[in-house]
């Protein structure tokens, strides 16, 4: 079989490109919501991504003690909880609770200084993760007249267990208000 030297050169390109993609590593961030339906007196297992999107990404200007401040204007982070998560330097992948702010500054609990961070490592402020935020108004988590008897519960995972038939964490409902 004869076979012209420039389809066989863009054949041979052709399947470099599909070979080439089929290894590539593409990432993104979640976009977009998802539905579920749940059927009464049903139960559905649930994950959460591991964090909500940032409030804002920045770098270190400096560090004093707990209180880390940043060039950019810092966003209202005390109306909900927030975190600080570390990006890059010697605490990268580490997070801690943000306990107040300003408009150049964060603090938390912890001495930071003295755990390593200094200026020019990068950090995000992302809001946790509150059953308001992931059910808002509710969701469609059916509402219970009486705290005694729920129509339905949000049981979250015993993640201080060990051993087997381990038994959920934190049980909560949502309560319409009328049972006192």
């Amino acid at each position: 079989m004869n076979i012209p030297q420039k389809t066989l050169s863009l054949l041979t390109s052709a399947s470099l490109l599909v070979v080439a993609s089929l290894f590539a590593t593409v990432t993104t961030d979640p976009v977009g919501y998802m539905t579920k339906t749940v059927n009464a007196n049903a139960d559905l297992k649930l994950g959460l991504p591991l964090h909500r999107s940032p409030t804002l990404a920045t770098s270190v200007e400096s560090v004093t003690s707990s209180t880390v401040t940043v060039s950019t204007t810092v966003p209202d982070v005390t109306t909900d909880v927030h975190y600080l998560w570390v990006t890059s330097g010697p605490l990268v992948g580490k997070w801690y609770t943000i306990t107040s702010a300003t408009a150049s500054s964060v603090t938390v609990a912890e001495d930071l200084a003295s755990e390593g961070l200094v200026a020019t490592n990068t950090f995000e402020i992302i809001p946790f993760w509150t059953l308001d935020t992931l059910f808002p108004s509710g969701g469609g988590v059916p509402k219970s007249s009486s705290v005694f008897a729920a129509s339905a519960q949000v049981q979250l995972s015993n993640l201080d267990g060990s051993g087997i038939n381990i038994a959920t964490g934190d049980s909560y409902l949502y309560s319409d208000g009328s049972d006192a």
